[in-house]
């Protein structure tokens, strides 16, 4: 009897590095020059290098060329040929552009994003709903010491902010932008470019009223956090269900009052106050959607873990998780 022995005895590595087509990677290079002027390190092995250094876990290139040279009798197993030096990486990361490697990721995430899976997410607004969060990347002070974000016991640390868009129905992400520490978070809002009819969660650190206007003229929904000192007024109470999730305490339409340009101006939404019996805290959300059920909405945040006892800390954790495993071949484009 045959047997498929394709992944037979390969490492993991190399069955992950047998996914990448070689074809795509060619006219990429090809498009990008990538290889001109390198005499070993092309964009195959500089490749290789750095997927070593996420799944191993390495945080520095010392730790990336030790771990190598551990595997010198298994490099034909890695897809290359020769350890590269620190010096011959960090020139690579210095000079080679970071536009190739976004191109071969959104490359491959095309080719391979019908295989993701979306069995986890049956709900059929899920299909369309967009998550956003951002999470601090720490570096030296004495290199991104004027990126850092001072904090409130005086100390502070250079670092950068990484702001990542995930399609939930594919769990991957499909839009990364690098900025400064500093900056606020709802800046990320407007390079956002979503299909009418989108649903957008993210936490209340990117309340933007400016912005959710103009979704809320394009057909775009957003679900969010409202923050403690909102300003709005009742307008309508919504009448809950007799089936009703009992966590669901009120549901109301409330009108928000904002400045923008020195003119106060006023942005209809829907609150909906949730009751987390599991932390026992009392969560406030905000949404421009006024169709769905109050149930509905709060079981988006819940079913993507984004209620917890800390804000929305598990759903950090998801981010920073793909960060940890995917931060090199995402798409990067440094904004600082």
């Amino acid at each position: 009897m045959s047997k498929n022995t394709y992944f037979y005895g390969q490492p993991i590595f190399s069955q992950l590095l047998s996914l990448i087509d070689k074809s795509v990677l060619n006219q990429i290079i090809s498009k990008y020059q990538s290889d001109r002027y390198y005499k070993k390190l092309n964009t195959w092995h500089h490749l290789v290098s750095m997927l070593y250094c996420c799944f191993s876990g390495a945080s520095a290139l010392r730790e990336l060329t030790t771990g190598l040279l551990a595997c010198q009798n298994k490099l034909i197993h890695l897809g290359i040929q020769f350890i590269p030096r620190r010096s011959t990486l960090s020139d690579s990361n210095k000079k080679r552009s970071s536009i190739v490697f976004a191109d071969i990721y959104m490359k491959l995430f095309k080719k391979y994003r019908h295989l993701l899976p979306d069995s986890r997410l049956r709900m059929e607004v899920l299909n369309k709903l967009y998550i956003v969060d951002s999470t601090i990347i720490s570096l030296f002070k004495d290199i991104l010491k004027v990126a850092g974000r001072p904090r409130k016991d005086g100390k502070s640390k250079g670092g950068i902010k990484a702001h990542v868009m995930i399609h939930a129905a594919e769990l991957m992400p499909c839009l990364v932008r690098l900025t400064k520490g500093s900056q606020h978070d709802h800046t990320f809002l407007k390079q956002l470019q979503l299909p009418e009819g989108s649903y957008v969660v993210m936490d209340k650190g990117y309340i933007d009223y400016r912005q959710y206007t103009q979704w809320s003229h394009q057909g775009i929904f957003y679900i969010t956090r409202m923050k403690e000192n909102a300003r709005y007024q009742s307008i309508d109470e919504l009448e809950l269900p007799e089936d009703k999730d009992f966590c669901v305490l009120k549901d109301e339409k409330v009108v928000i009052s904002f400045k923008t340009d020195g003119q106060v101006q006023e942005l209809q939404n829907r609150r909906i106050a949730y009751y987390d019996d599991l932390n026992n805290k009392l969560l406030v959300f905000m949404t421009n959607n006024m169709e769905l059920e109050a149930a509905t909405i709060a079981g988006v945040l819940a079913h993507l873990c984004l209620l917890p006892s800390q804000g929305l800390a598990p759903g950090r954790e998801f981010f920073i998780f793909w960060f940890d495993w995917f931060l090199v071949p995402v798409p990067i484009f440094p904004q600082i």
